[in-house]
């Protein structure tokens, strides 16, 4: 019996895991551990090899990482997209504990980043705040200094600008017509 671990991207929620766990079951493979994109499995080498597992998550739409400075990134995605689904909860900066959680400078994230994705490690991270911001908007649990403040804007006029420049509405127009298309987290 061999035990490897495959990076596999996008894990992002409880229906990936349960795709990949039935998918696994009805291939008689033991999933041992599957978290934020890492899944260990175990299975028979006589029965399958890497690329035939490869393959089963390639065919149900996932992706095998193997280049190690790319798995750094999604890890990075990953951390941004929950300092900001759990902005409310912060102790320090957003950017602070970025860099505390990831223990790297920014500089070095932004650049590992570049390297990797079509946009900037700040754009992916205004995308974020701003798809945050419509889930607030929408569910009107914050005023609008409320959702600057706790997205970390220092002012609501900044946030504003930003909103528009993202969403390419303004905040004013969404909180009137909030049927505006979100954008799937995954995509970003």
């Amino acid at each position: 019996m061999t035990i490897n671990t495959f990076y596999v991207k996008p894990v992002v929620c409880h229906c990936c895991v349960r795709i990949i766990k039935e998918e696994m079951e009805k291939n008689k493979i033991n999933l041992v551990h599957i978290a934020a994109g890492d899944v260990t499995l175990a299975y028979d080498e006589n029965a399958f090899n890497e690329t035939e597992i490869e393959n089963l998550f390639n065919k149900n739409g996932f992706q095998v990482i193997k280049n190690q400075e790319k798995i750094f990134v999604d890890k990075i995605k990953k951390t941004v997209t929950d300092l900001i689904q759990y902005a409310e909860n912060k102790n320090a900066g957003f950017i602070e504990n970025l860099v505390e959680k990831l223990d790297c400078s920014f500089s070095y994230l932004s650049s590992i980043f570049a390297k990797y994705e079509d946009l900037s490690l700040d754009e992916f991270i205004e995308k974020h705040k701003i798809e945050k911001a419509k889930y607030y908007l929408k569910s009107g649990e914050l005023s609008v200094c409320e959702i600057a403040h706790t997205l970390e804007y220092p002012y609501s006029t900044d946030f504003e600008k930003i909103f528009y420049k993202y969403s390419g509405t303004k905040v004013s127009d969404f909180i009137k017509n909030p049927k505006i298309s979100n954008q799937l987290l995954v995509d970003i």
